[in-house]
């Protein structure tokens, strides 16, 4: 992704997690601090980002643990 493209899938994902999932801390945290969702949360953010960034998920997906795990995710590979 280019910089403003990932910049701009930032957004969504902040405003997914602060909006939807009603986490307060979603605008404010750094990308690497570490963040805990439920399991339900944890299954909307994957269905979100299937929708949104047409990610596809492995079984064995580890549980996202902060901002940058899913920036990773949603990056194409080059």
């Amino acid at each position: 992704m280019t910089p403003t493209t990932l910049n701009q899938a930032e957004e969504k994902i902040r405003s997914f997690l602060s909006d939807e999932l009603m986490k307060d801390w979603a605008s404010t945290i750094s990308p690497t601090e570490p963040f805990q969702l439920d399991s339900i949360d944890q299954v909307d953010l994957r269905v979100f980002l299937e929708e949104t960034f047409s990610v596809q998920f492995i079984a064995e997906q580890k549980p996202f643990q902060n901002l940058q795990m899913i920036l990773e995710l949603v990056q194409p590979t080059p």
